[in-house]
């Protein structure tokens, strides 16, 4: 017993303990939310359900392009999974809203600043949701959110657009707007300065690709196919990058598609395997797509697991 008390002294001596202690990766999970946070120049992944015992998870964790590290903050909210997340460069950090606790669906906001998450009020804000559909929308320094599961007895859908946008929502109304859904793609190219969602569910998988300009939303032509719970990014070489996702038979997805003003599929040399359900954000200090978690099989509990993704090659981070 002595000897391991001065072991863990001389560690900590060295500044060593902490990193030993730590879990080199959050638990295995699927439905997390994850975005750039600008303030630490970092990407924040926040809960989803997996973990031991197996349920909903209130951790948050930030990765550095080597590293993860669990970050002990003073508030967080509560458990959930399919929280709609997006970096707020405007007001700083992130924004998250809604997502699916224990036998109900949320409908609060909450604002990360590096040390902590708070709950903000806002008079007017969507209805309780998840797995909505979230973005920062570079072109009008604003987060959009799209669709989402509704509440009710059996699964609703939403068709609405909500603008976040200097610490407050108000609900766009477009004169065109995709159908409703959740589980859908969204992320911003840059390149077009459009938000562009793809794929959702509405009951059956949904292959119809739309763009966001700021005021409305239009169709555009193609799509990798009916898909749900695949996940996007910004792509570092421009444009938006597609992975995985169910297919219409509710088979695991495992491809990789990159969108430049229409869909093209990529042939990395290596990939994730199959999967459905990943967080996914890109960072743009390093130019590169971080991948994490996820649904790989019909009976599994989420898996982890960090990948990278460069513009035309994954690799196991």
């Amino acid at each position: 017993m002595a000897a391991a008390v001065l072991v863990c002294v001389l560690l900590a001596a060295c500044g060593q303990a902490l990193r030993l202690a730590a879990p080199l990766s959050p638990p295995a999970r699927s439905g997390a939310a994850m975005a750039f946070d600008p303030l630490s120049g970092q990407v924040v992944l926040f809960g989803g359900i997996g973990g031991h015992p197996y349920g909903r998870l209130a951790d948050t964790w930030s990765w550095n392009g080597s590293e993860w590290t669990r970050l002990r903050l003073v508030s967080s909210p509560p458990a959930r999974s399919g929280a709609a997340v997006a970096s707020d460069f405007t007001g700083g950090g992130l924004v998250l809203f809604g997502g699916a606790a224990d036998g109900r669906l949320l409908d609060d906001t909450w604002s990360f600043d590096g040390r902590g998450w708070r709950p903000v009020t806002s008079a007017v804000h969507p209805p309780a949701l998840a797995y909505a559909s979230m973005s920062w929308d570079q072109a009008t320094d604003s987060a959009v959110l799209f669709g989402g599961e509704t509440a009710g007895r059996s699964p609703g859908f939403s068709d609405q657009t909500w603008i976040w946008n200097a610490g407050g929502w108000h609900q766009a109304h477009p004169p065109s707007s995709p159908p409703a859904r959740a589980h859908a793609a969204l992320a911003y190219d840059p390149a077009r300065g459009v938000v562009v969602l793809v794929g959702g569910s509405n009951g059956r998988p949904l292959s119809d690709t739309w763009t966001w300009d700021g005021i409305t939303w239009s169709p555009a032509p193609g799509g990798p196919g009916p898909r749900y719970d695949s996940a996007a990014a910004t792509d570092p070489l421009g444009g938006v990058v597609l992975f995985g996702g169910y297919d219409a038979s509710g088979n695991f997805l495992g491809d990789t598609w990159v969108w430049q003003g229409s869909w093209r599929r990529l042939r990395p040399s290596s990939s994730p395997s199959a999967r459905a359900g990943a967080a996914m954000a890109d960072d743009p200090g390093l130019t590169e797509v971080v991948l994490f978690g996820a649904v790989v099989t019909k009976s599994s509990r989420g898996t982890g697991g960090t990948w990278e993704f460069d513009g035309s090659d994954w690799k196991r981070a």
